[in-house]
């Protein structure tokens, strides 16, 4: 890993926060529990996690090292099907509410509060040459105040 960045490569895309949960009734109450895509969806990174142990290791070594709160950038990989109809217009494919359960798991694999994520972009993107993934880029960065910032950095 370097100063620079880590990169974390092939991580399973999440199911959408819609699809991570079921409503059963329990004594007359509708009550939330995690849905079989969720639990699926768990194991698919706990094989993930597993076949990544030294590259999770050294990233939390330099986690540690740089003692600062982190940017996770994400790009979540879609093939072009999945997001684009026959007539070129893009398909309902939310993928701002798939992060959530991604930085849980991704936190807790390396050890970490996802309360040190303090900046977060996310992109969907075409898998024009690879698998249908999520990668994920983390960097030192800065808590910064609203003052301090270009908004021309929002382009």
């Amino acid at each position: 890993m370097s100063q620079v960045g880590i990169y974390l490569f092939g991580i399973p895309i999440p199911p959408s926060v819609n699809a991570q949960y079921a409503t059963i009734m329990r004594r007359g109450r509708p009550i939330r529990i995690s849905s079989k895509e969720a639990k699926d969806y768990e194991k698919a990174f706990k094989v993930w996690q597993l076949s990544n142990r030294e590259t999770l290791k050294t990233a939390r070594e330099d986690i540690v090292r740089w003692g600062k709160p982190l940017s996770i950038s994400i790009l979540v990989a879609f093939k072009r099907e999945r997001l684009v109809t026959k007539d070129g217009r893009l398909k309902k494919l939310d993928v701002s509410n798939r992060t959530k359960s991604l930085h849980d798991l991704l936190s807790a694999a390396l050890g970490i509060d996802d309360c040190l994520f303090v900046s977060c972009p996310i992109q969907k993107v075409v898998a024009d040459t690879y698998d249908e993934q999520v990668v994920a880029c983390i960097r030192p960065s800065e808590l910064r105040g609203l003052s301090d910032i270009d908004l021309q950095e929002l382009r």
